[in-house]
């Protein structure tokens, strides 16, 4: 009787009290989540306010004060925006910190159930083997010899609710071992983010001091340069335009895919902004009157997807040969129904040509490189039997075909 009433003060300790150990912990952890919640807040509205200042700044006449301006905006932004996901990285580490340590509770309370178990399992086993004689013989009262066989049933009965319990435990710790590695998976996607936003940083920095350089910081050398760069930039699209109208016209409807929504993704999560053909903006900035693609808002560092699952087959960089008057920093992709896109105006690019990428998979960063009125992403649709990379009288070697109105296919 006394081995039975250990077992049983054991079983009840244990369920009462399994995850005290870990109270105080996830207390300071919490504390230490919110703190990182109000810091990240802090850090939006800082973000906020310069993403309004670049509003302001974009309202004002081309000009180097303005270049400069953004330039240096666009610097704030990043370092801003670096700061933020380094917050989020810190707060995700915490979280994570509290999954394990609740993880851990939860394993040491299953260990512990499951020793109990074992004995009260062994108590009913000795019992049943011994017989209900040899209980009664054994007792100092019948009274003492019914209690403890009572005792046994009941923990008998309560034995299935407690397996019961074990499952669900068992349930949530596989849920938070799910959760920990989605949030691991997000503190990695965080650090690559980081890193080429840094490189990002050191892009924008370069192109400022070149900027200081050619224009040695006066206006009147500044808008020389600018009504050049203008000049050969309708060059630039004047070229192109007739090169993809001759493409179009040889093209076989055929060979493309059917309209329909969803034969390829967005490939960035702003708006658009510019859309497809004789816009209001293309009648009025560009030669040719026409805009070969959508153009979706952004800011510098924000990242870019592939559209659908296929091979990158050129990338580059156009302001190595005409600066501030094409793409600038671009990558084309070819993809398995007949369709080949191209992503404009970047930052960084993140692939290299050859590379299989898959529908969704980032590729790059937004930026403002090439011809540029703010950041964006230019997007461009063509068919694939139609393109390719051919040298340029004024811009190197570029992406020609015949394009495509990307809505009918996103």
């Amino acid at each position: 009787m006394k081995h039975f009433k250990t077992i049983l003060a054991l079983f009840v300790l244990i369920s009462c009290f399994g995850y005290s150990v870990n109270a105080k912990t996830s207390s300071e952890l919490q504390t230490e989540i919110d703190s990182k919640t109000k810091e990240l807040q802090d850090v939006q509205k800082e973000i906020s306010d310069a993403q309004a200042q670049m509003a302001v700044i974009s309202k004002q006449s081309q000009s180097l004060d303005k270049e400069l301006k953004t330039t240096e905006n666009t610097l704030n932004q990043l370092n801003l925006s670096i700061k933020s996901s380094t917050l989020n990285i810190q707060k995700l580490n915490l979280e994570i910190e509290g999954l394990n340590s609740r993880i851990g509770g939860i394993g040491v309370d299953i260990e512990a159930k499951k020793k109990a178990i074992g004995l009260i399992l062994a108590e009913i086993q000795k019992n049943d083997n011994e017989g209900v004689l040899q209980t009664f013989l054994k007792s100092m009262s019948l009274a003492d010899s019914l209690l403890e066989m009572q005792s046994l049933t009941n923990l008998q009965e309560n034995l299935s609710v407690e397996i019961s319990s074990l499952d669900k435990l068992s349930t949530d710790l596989e849920n938070n071992v799910r959760q920990t590695a989605e949030k691991k998976r997000s503190i990695q996607a965080e650090n690559v983010n980081l890193v080429n936003k840094k490189a990002i940083i050191e892009d924008e920095k370069k192109y400022q001091k070149e900027l200081l350089a050619q224009s040695k910081n006066q206006e009147k050398i500044y808008q020389e340069n600018l009504d050049k760069l203008m000049e050969k930039r309708d060059e630039i699209l004047s070229e192109r335009e007739k090169i993809e109208q001759e493409l179009k016209a040889k093209l076989d409807p055929s060979a493309v895919p059917a309209s329909q929504s969803g034969v390829l993704a967005k490939p960035c999560l702003g708006p658009i902004v510019q859309q497809y053909g004789r816009t209001a903006f293309a009648l009025k900035a560009y030669s040719n009157q026409f805009h070969n693609g959508l153009d979706f808002d952004l800011n510098v560092g924000d990242p870019i997807f592939s559209a659908e699952d296929g091979k990158v087959v050129a990338v580059g960089n156009l302001d190595l040969y005409c600066p501030k008057q094409s793409y600038g920093r671009f990558i084309v992709i070819t993809h398995n129904n007949n369709l080949t896109t191209l992503y404009g105006h970047l930052s960084r690019i993140i692939v290299n040509s050859g590379d299989i990428v898959e529908r969704g998979q980032l590729i790059g960063y937004a930026g403002n490189t090439g011809y540029s009125t703010g950041p964006h992403l230019h997007f461009t649709v063509y068919a694939s039997s139609s393109f390719y990379m051919g040298s340029s009288k004024s811009c190197g070697v570029s992406p020609y075909g015949a394009n495509l109105n990307p809505n009918d296919y996103l």
